[in-house]
């Protein structure tokens, strides 16, 4: 089986003075539809980012932000080699497994209560309005 190639958008966060740089490799999921992975050039770090949130402060470099591209391509690479994203964490981590049930008696809850219960008494629907029964059930 092959290696899939990687996929990189290199583009700019519009994040008024926290903007910077981004790459996105496309393919690297952080296991919930709702963020994305995103290395942050001027952080030097893979960080996760709402997706509602960031899209729509995502663009591409201008002209004068081209020739930084091998420098931030560089530095994405070198970040990348160590981090490890969640969805691949959560994969290889055991599976977990229910814990254990115990059997219950009713007497665990219930103290030791006489009920005065006539199985031969009739039983009787009620509107629980004016408490008159609308009819006996046989």
């Amino acid at each position: 089986m092959s290696a899939k190639k990687a996929t990189l958008w290199i583009g700019f966060l519009d994040a008024g003075s926290k903007g910077s740089p981004v790459v996105r490799e496309i393919g690297m999921e952080t296991g919930n539809r709702d963020t994305i992975y995103l290395f942050n050039f001027l952080k030097g770090k893979i960080l996760e980012y709402r997706r509602d949130i960031v899209e729509p402060k995502l663009r591409e470099l201008t002209a004068d932000e081209q020739p930084m591209v091998p420098e931030i391509r560089k530095a994405f690479k070198d970040v990348r080699e160590a981090f490890e994203p969640r969805s691949t964490r959560m994969r290889l981590s055991p599976p977990r497994t229910a814990p254990k049930r115990r059997e219950v008696e009713l007497s665990d809850f219930v103290d030791d209560v006489e009920l005065d219960f006539d199985p031969n008494m009739p039983v009787i629907a009620d509107d629980g309005e004016d408490g008159e029964a609308l009819e006996q059930l046989e």
